[in-house]
């Protein structure tokens, strides 16, 4: 989760994925002067000590000021998964989590100033699943607007919102169930994963289209983190890079750009295990038209 146990040293990994299908349409967050969804930044584990990376995602929900939505958690911390919460006076966020396997609730508090959220978490101890009462602070700032929000024509503009948005739900999709665990057997002989994070991405436009949605993406080539542990390497961290050709529906280029374990000769498997899951992401919205 968000929060982390070590017994000893070693995380207890925890991950559930609500997916979350844009197609092209963006949901919309309009709360005063709150018009972002999409938010990024990084969260702190006081007690163990253990960093990790945070995307945030928010829809509004009746009533007025009431939101719910998905937290993505990266890095040597996990968490993944829905949240609700609402806006109060002053910039007041509150928001509370809970994992479906532990039922280990997270509670989160901050405050909304000049576009960031920051504040602190809690997390309940839960004795069956022998984790203990945990602490940390966390923030983010504002990552995107919504996709079908106007409040610009330029179609640069449009097109990096779109991108961000894919990205969150390319990182969701790659993080469901066990799947990271699948794509380092592939890449490294012992080990265990815990988290794959999407940092960029290169959309690439069928010819004649305009209009940025998943049925008009062609290719995408996209950079990740795989963030693992070793029996020796307690902080493995192993950088890809993949293209996704959406004509071929297959993976035309896999690199291994940095890593700091031994890794596989042959990394085809790997590529193929990544592949299906890019390639569903345009999949769905095309059988949707």
């Amino acid at each position: 989760m968000i929060f982390s146990l070590r017994s000893p040293l070693q995380f207890l990994r925890l991950a559930f994925v609500l997916g979350l299908l844009l197609s092209g349409v963006g949901l919309r967050a309009d709360f005063g002067n709150f018009e972002t969804p999409l938010w990024q930044g990084t969260c702190h584990n006081v007690t163990a000590g253990v960093d990790g990376r945070l995307k945030l995602f928010m829809r509004p929900e009746f009533p007025p000021g009431s939101f719910s939505g998905y937290l993505s958690i990266t890095g040597y911390l996990y968490g993944s998964g829905k949240i609700t919460g609402k806006f109060g006076q002053n910039g007041r966020v509150d928001m509370t989590s809970s994992d479906p396997v532990t039922g280990v609730a997270i509670r989160w508090q901050g405050y909304l100033k000049d576009g960031e959220i920051a504040g602190e978490y809690f997390v309940a101890a839960n004795p069956s699943a022998n984790i203990p009462k945990q602490v940390g602070e966390w923030s983010v700032k504002a990552y995107a607007k919504s996709l079908d929000q106007a409040a610009s024509q330029n179609q640069q503009d449009v097109e990096q919102r779109f991108k961000r948005h894919f990205i969150f739900e390319l990182e969701q999709s790659l993080n469901k169930g066990s799947t990271a665990q699948t794509y380092f057997d592939h890449l490294h002989p012992i080990g265990s994963a815990d988290s794959i994070c999407v940092t960029d991405a290169d959309l690439t436009w069928r010819p004649g289209t305009t209009e940025a949605s998943k049925k008009n993406v062609m290719k995408v080539t996209f950079d990740a983190l795989l963030f693992w542990e070793g029996p020796i390497q307690k902080q493995g961290l192993t950088r890809i890079r993949v293209t996704y050709n959406y004509e071929l529906q297959a993976v035309s280029d896999f690199k291994i750009i940095s890593t700091n374990g031994k890794t596989m000769d042959d990394t085809k498997k790997a590529a193929f295990e990544i592949g299906k899951v890019v390639g569903a992401l345009v999949v769905s919205a095309l059988m949707a038209q």
